[in-house]
């Protein structure tokens, strides 16, 4: 009989720290968790049910890594159009979807997953944890949190952070009432795992939810990995003849889990935006696009770079377990492709299309 959940509700709230994605799935008993399981149970009953045992063993192990590229597969078989008959990685060189009507081959996509650097990434989920453990253990009182500086060495007991935090919280005085909810009070966790600075500021006089979160502000990562040039080295590998199309369109989809904005996937789909000028005459000046883009011109390539790739859809904030689900998809269409993409199979938020002229390429959201 073919698998349709992944994940069961446990039986008994967890009593050591998380070891990963999912870990964190099967064992906590927060909210947040018990949504993120229904989310994943859901997607998870309409995937194609002959490859359902491929995905489970990704969903359910220890790497991190491969638990949300599986989740990203799901995600975007769940935003394909059930008009269309799905198949999963089917095979001889196949992208990761095939998508038919009727029987008939219509068009396939890959899915491509875009990762922060190691590091980054490393610090974001102790980050996340650390945030995550706080609010289901410790309740709103008087006082609100926010995380600070930390100094980690290794993973820490989180059961004995969120202790000394209910500890610290219940010995801090009453707020005056000409706080105003401004006034706050700084203390520091210190052990040979971490170190840990919070801010306790003062609750305004409304009563808080019963599941209201004691954090209002979470630590902050001051780096930010250069995603355009990260993200089109990505794209390449997955373009041009890497996988067979079967002589029809194809289409890359990118779901990002680094920071990546719009204009990061302009950049790398068509090319870098530059100033050009002529050395001696500042006032010619004017806008371009290098010629490194994905879909792009060169001396090597005059009919258009990479032209058996339809198009890039590109999902902004792919999905968390743990986060409200909310999807703004973005579709580039190639003005070099071979075959249009169909419209149809996934609907865009947004559409920016670029047209080949005898001026050069005109692009522009037409959605």
């Amino acid at each position: 009989m073919p698998l349709t959940s992944v994940f069961a509700e446990p039986p008994a709230p967890a009593s050591e720290p998380f070891t990963g994605w999912a870990d964190w799935c099967l064992r906590a008993t927060s909210t947040d968790a018990t949504t993120a399981r229904h989310t994943i149970n859901d997607w998870f009953a309409r995937f194609p049910p002959s490859r359902g045992e491929m995905l489970l063993s990704r969903l359910l192990g220890t790497d991190d890594t491969n638990f949300l590229q599986a989740i990203d597969e799901l995600h975007v078989h769940h935003l394909l159009s059930r008009s269309y008959e799905v198949r999963y990685e089917e095979g001889n060189g196949a992208p990761d979807f095939s998508i038919y009507r009727s029987g008939e081959l219509q068009a396939s996509i890959e899915v491509c997953s875009l990762f922060p650097t190691k590091q980054f990434s490393t610090e974001v989920a102790r980050n996340e944890r650390l945030t995550s453990a706080i609010n289901d253990r410790v309740r709103v009182g008087r006082w609100y949190v926010a995380i600070g500086r930390i100094t980690w060495v290794r993973e820490p007991r989180l059961r004995a952070i969120t202790s000394w935090l209910e500890q610290t919280i219940a010995r801090l005085p009453a707020p005056a009432p000409e706080d105003n909810g401004h006034a706050r009070v700084t203390r520091t966790f210190s052990s040979p795992e971490v170190e840990v600075e919070f801010s306790f500021l003062p609750r305004q006089t409304t009563e808080p939810a019963p599941d209201a979160a004691i954090v209002v502000m979470g630590p902050t990562v001051f780096r930010f990995p250069a995603s355009g040039p990260r993200l089109r080295d990505a794209l390449t590998r997955k373009a041009g003849g890497t996988y067979n199309h079967r002589g029809k369109p194809f289409a890359i989809f990118v779901c990002a889990r680094e920071w990546c904005e719009t204009e990061d996937f302009v950049n790398a789909i068509y090319g870098d935006d530059e100033i050009r000028s002529a050395v001696d005459n500042a006032g010619t000046a004017h806008r371009s696009r290098r010629r490194n883009g994905l879909f792009a011109v060169s001396p090597n390539n005059v009919a258009g770079r990479n032209r058996r790739t339809s198009c890039v859809f590109g999902l902004l904030r792919a999905w968390t377990p743990g986060t409200a689900v909310a999807s703004t998809v973005l579709r580039f269409d190639n003005p070099f492709a071979a075959m249009a993409f169909p419209d149809g199979l996934v609907v865009p938020d947004r559409r920016f299309q670029a047209r080949s002229t005898d001026a050069g390429v005109v692009m522009e959201w037409v959605s």
